[in-house]
């Protein structure tokens, strides 16, 4: 039983090979691409310089060995396997080297490409019938392959391909696309795109959402910098975003919402931060929210200051000068974090949807200047990303399994934007929202202190008093260490104002049934 193999000539597309119970096969190369598929995954291309219109299709006979070699005719160029690792073709991932379609075809050293010519090279052992380039298929009978020798170099080492991506060919088969790390010299993080990877050592203090908050960032600093001296440097300080835009309100007019009052530091925090990675490098991140996007191309924000805005406030307060350099700091701040084993940072509640790893890691943050909030909420990514206060459990577990990289599930994902009153607050077994600054008390505010060697299953992992840890502990000494959910707070709430509620309306008991009783209420009889 042979083997056949149908290209449309001028695409260069292979649509399928048979393989016969005697291992026979046929490769055909056609236009400016040519290509060859088994059941092994074999995949030749050769591309050639004619434009696939005026190119003709050529057809790679599979010869046994010892078959003789065909002469070269006009406008025909032998191909061997060096000449072809120097050609723009090269072999597929997945598939075996050039050498198994050599040694398939007989072990000849030199394989027959046509590149002009409108009709096929001819062999004894077979007919090369070819039609128009812009009209038929091209169909080979095959010659005889040798198994044993396809089999034995099926581990020689691959190339990458300039054909069509595996992941189209094969939709079932999952397939890794590589990495190209920025590493920072002196870290092991590293920027792909928007995402940062921090390695599986070491600690990791994270911070959310301080809005000038000059105060509190010296507090979650001092944190770190004890991290970084326990832990001999192995530490990193990842901010979440939502750096800048404070409240504009003098003390006494502070609205109670807000939190403990603070005066608005914009400037001097970013200096600070600046000089903190100077001072760390390759220790020091920030993700973008979306009060950092307000000034890279997102629509500004309006929390505080309506008219100028507070992204055209904060401009005017940097000047011009210093507002390009904060421009191009914010634009390299990225948008997602993979820490750790298992661990996602992201600004705001991952509602994505649809995009995965590559679509995330090259978005582009410009362009949304006129949108309007509501607009903006549902751009995909960067309103999702920035702006969403909730997210469903299955689509946080989605988003979870279409970050993963390098075979590393992710558990949990973390984030700010949306002020916790207590703190902190679990939303199923994969997120963790808390609060560092921004709307919250002092004896509230809390970070994470994260050990990055372990992995974190749930975010039920996350304790308080040991990965959440308050930001101003001298004011927290008096917090239970055990706090009532929600639900059983409203219901203690309920059932103390139902005590209440009954002992107005019983009636008084007066003093001489009082006195009478020693002190003690009357026992109320059961009704007959």
């Amino acid at each position: 039983a042979s083997g056949a193999v149908l290209c449309r000539c001028g695409l260069g597309l292979a649509f399928g090979l048979r393989r016969g119970v005697r291992g026979s096969f046929r490769i055909v190369f056609a236009g400016a691409t040519a290509q060859a598929c088994g059941e092994e995954g074999l995949l030749v291309g050769a591309e050639e310089p004619s434009p696939p219109a005026a190119a003709a299709a050529a057809v790679l006979l599979a010869r046994p060995a010892g078959a003789p070699q065909a002469g070269a005719q006009k406008g025909q160029q032998r191909v061997g396997e060096e000449d072809f690792g120097a050609r723009p073709g090269e072999v597929d991932p997945g598939a075996v080297s050039l050498h198994a379609a050599r040694f398939a075809a007989g072990g000849a050293g030199v394989d027959q490409v046509g590149t002009s010519s409108p009709r096929c090279a001819r062999d004894e052992r077979g007919v090369a019938f070819h039609e128009e380039a812009t009209e038929g298929l091209a169909a080979v009978p095959a010659g005889e392959v040798d198994v044993a020798r396809l089999e034995r170099i099926q581990a020689l080492p691959l190339r990458p391909c300039v054909a069509a991506p595996p992941a189209l060919r094969y939709p079932a088969r999952r397939v890794r696309v590589g990495k190209t790390p920025v590493t920072t010299p002196e870290g092991g993080a590293w920027l792909d795109g928007k995402i940062l990877h921090l390695p599986a050592r070491g600690r990791a203090i994270i911070c959310t959402d301080l809005h000038g908050n000059l105060p509190d960032f010296e507090r979650v600093v001092a944190a770190f910098r004890a991290a970084h001296a326990e832990s001999d440097g192995d530490a990193y300080m990842l901010f979440t975003g939502d750096l800048v835009h404070g409240a504009c309100y003098p003390e006494t007019r502070w609205p109670e919402h807000l939190g403990s009052w603070y005066r608005d530091q914009s400037e001097e925090l970013l200096d600070a931060f600046c000089a903190l990675r100077e001072e760390f490098p390759g220790r020091v991140f920030s993700l973008i929210g979306n009060h950092e996007h307000s000034h890279v191309g997102g629509p500004h924000t309006r929390k505080f200051h309506k008219k100028p805005t507070e992204t055209e406030f904060l401009e005017r307060t940097l000047g011009p000068e210093k507002t390009e350099a904060v421009k191009a700091l914010f634009r390299s701040f990225p948008i997602l974090a993979l820490i750790g084993r298992g661990m996602v940072v992201t600004h705001g509640a991952p509602r994505v949807l649809v995009a995965g790893y590559d679509e995330i890691k090259n978005v582009e943050y410009g362009g949304h200047e006129d949108k309007t909030i509501r607009e903006m909420i549902e751009v995909p990514i960067l309103g999702e990303l920035f702006w969403c206060r909730y997210a469903g459990p299955l689509a946080v577990r989605r988003f979870l399994r279409r970050v993963e990289r390098d075979g590393q599930r992710n558990h949990v994902v973390v984030y700010g934007h949306d002020p916790v009153r207590k703190g902190y607050l679990r939303e199923g077994a994969e997120q963790l929202c808390f609060s560092t600054s921004f709307g919250l008390r002092n004896e509230k505010k809390v970070y994470l202190d994260v050990d990055l060697s372990r992995e974190y299953r749930s975010a039920r992992a996350l304790r308080y008093g040991v990965d959440i840890l308050p930001l101003y502990p001298e004011l927290a000494r008096k917090r239970k260490r055990f706090q009532r959910s929600d639900s059983e707070a409203r219901r203690a709430e309920f059932l103390a104002a139902s005590e209440l509620e009954t002992r107005r309306l019983r009636p008084p008991r007066s003093a001489e049934g009082t006195a009478r009783l020693g002190g003690r209420s009357p026992r109320r009889r059961a009704d007959p």
